[in-house]
């Protein structure tokens, strides 16, 4: 069965412009797509800047964001970690857009980058 998914990020009105901003996660669901619909990525919904959105990331993009989330890495690259323990915690992220690799005339914004904010960020 021929499948469709939009890797877009949903912030309301427009991109996040490219550039460095701080991000409150809200949530992290785990989801599967892709031709055959057993190709996980997850739904980070987060906080920027008082508006509330949400970043698509494939697990193999996610590995500096959980170790800046404090998630328990069992050995390189393998993690253990509760989605709920991530919720209310800060974190810092470049934003950028890249145009995707199947398809050069679209562009994907990126997130990278990840550091710990120590201090609390109102929201």
């Amino acid at each position: 069965m021929r499948e469709q998914i939009d890797t877009n990020d949903n912030y309301p009105d427009k991109d996040i412009p490219d550039g460095r901003y701080e991000f409150k996660v809200l949530s992290a669901e785990k989801k599967y797509g892709g031709a055959k619909k057993d190709k996980a990525f997850y739904v980070w919904r987060l906080e920027y800047e008082g508006i509330k959105g949400e970043q698509i990331l494939m697990p193999n993009k996610m590995g500096d964001l959980l170790r800046v989330l404090g998630c328990t890495e069992t050995e390189p690259g393998k993690f253990d970690w509760d989605t709920e323990l991530v919720v209310n915690q800060v974190f810092a992220a470049t934003i950028s857009h890249e145009a995707d690799k199947k398809d050069p005339s679209k562009i994907r914004q990126t997130m990278s980058a990840f550091e710990k904010v120590k201090e609390d960020v109102p929201f």
